[in-house]
């Protein structure tokens, strides 16, 4: 019967986390820059790290460096791969909300009753680990999941969840693989798989996504250029007015070949004349990343569903060849005030609708 060498597994999971990060951080620094590249290139490092000192246990290393900055490497890891999800929908995340799985887990290494108590250790890192696999879930869920690409992170982070939620039901089958390299039940082995998968997954997939940037930046960015824009309104005269932000997302799962003959360019002029024809009086343009453009527009007595779906028709008759585009493009609106501007936009795109 073959064994398990989970040190030899945590190694190889190391040295994957460590190169996709490296590669998706060196991307970051290139044109089109995503801020979410170096979110989640950075997140796999820390998990690659992490991995080392977890497997470090195996060898005899102090409890302070395998039991707690592994795991300190881990959550803080995963924490910052949901500021990378964050980052590709132009959220922030807080520093100290990165920092709270790691000082909970100092806490309660500080505590002699749960040092002693392995047991406490497994459920305390599944649970904390569950937790931000829910909140990046919940994320992507609250800004529409009309996207090839948010769906395919969606199952991804739902996989990890999964596998977090096993590892909490068959914790007392996890104990006797933390201390022997060779202990691993059939229990254990099914949970070390389905994590590497998820987690290797999450930095693979980043990493394709980021080869067609490119592509998508030069999609996004001709969408911009047939944009017509109006002055803003000027509230010392007219008031406050009710505006909606507007949101266009285009799927980073766009080959270069989409960008390619008469069918993108016959697409694209429909698409913009559309939204200029649902926004006449649009202001405040904004290119949010490589994939993303918001901008500001009056509310309108029509429904602005309705105003952009009509709009989208009489545009789409008067071209030869519409809705032949070899991607996603979404458009969306809602309402928004000055102090709400992250919500609006996760609001806007999670009512989009498709227009590519």
């Amino acid at each position: 019967m073959v064994q398990l060498d989970l040190a030899v597994f945590s190694a190889v999971i190391s040295v994957w986390s460590l190169v996709v990060g490296g590669l998706l951080v060196s991307r970051w620094n290139r044109p089109p820059k995503a801020t979410d590249l170096l979110w989640t290139g950075t997140g796999c490092i820390l998990i690659g790290i992490g991995s080392v000192l977890y497997a470090a246990r195996y060898f005899n290393w102090p409890y302070l460096l395998a039991g707690v900055c592994a795991n300190i490497c881990l959550l803080t890891g995963l924490t910052v791969l949901l500021g990378g999800v964050r980052a590709a929908d132009a959220q922030r995340t807080s520093f100290v909300l990165l920092g709270v799985p790691g000082a909970i887990w100092v806490a309660a290494c500080s505590l002699p009753t749960f040092r002693a108590s392995t047991i406490a250790a497994v459920l305390l890192f599944s649970t904390l680990g569950l937790l931000v696999a829910l909140l990046a879930c919940l994320h992507l869920i609250r800004g529409g999941i009309k996207l090839r690409s948010k769906r395919v992170l969606l199952a991804l982070w739902a996989l990890m969840g999964t596998t977090l939620a096993i590892r909490t039901l068959g914790a007392n089958e996890m104990l006797p693989g933390l201390w022997d390299r060779y202990g691993a039940s059939a229990w254990a082995v099914i949970f070390l798989v389905m994590t590497a998968v998820s987690i290797s997954a999450i930095g693979y997939v980043n990493l394709l996504l980021s080869d067609d940037l490119p592509s998508v930046d030069r999609l996004t960015s001709e969408i911009e250029r047939n944009l017509i824009t109006a002055t803003p309104p000027d509230a010392t005269r007219t008031g406050p007015q009710v505006a909606n932000l507007w949101s266009l997302r285009v799927d980073r799962l766009t080959p270069t070949s989409a960008l390619r003959g008469p069918i993108f360019h016959g697409d694209l002029t429909a698409i913009t004349a559309a939204i200029n024809a649902a926004c006449p009086s649009m202001y405040g343009l904004r290119k949010l990343g490589p994939d993303h453009l918001v901008w500001l527009a009056p509310e309108t007595s029509v429904p602005w569903p309705q105003l952009l779906k009509t709009s989208l028709a009489k545009s789409a008759s008067a071209s030869s060849v519409p809705n032949r585009l070899c991607t996603i493009i979404t458009c969306g609106a809602a309402k928004v005030q000055m102090n709400d501007m992250p919500e609006a936009m996760l609001a806007a795109d999670h009512a989009s609708i498709r227009m590519g």
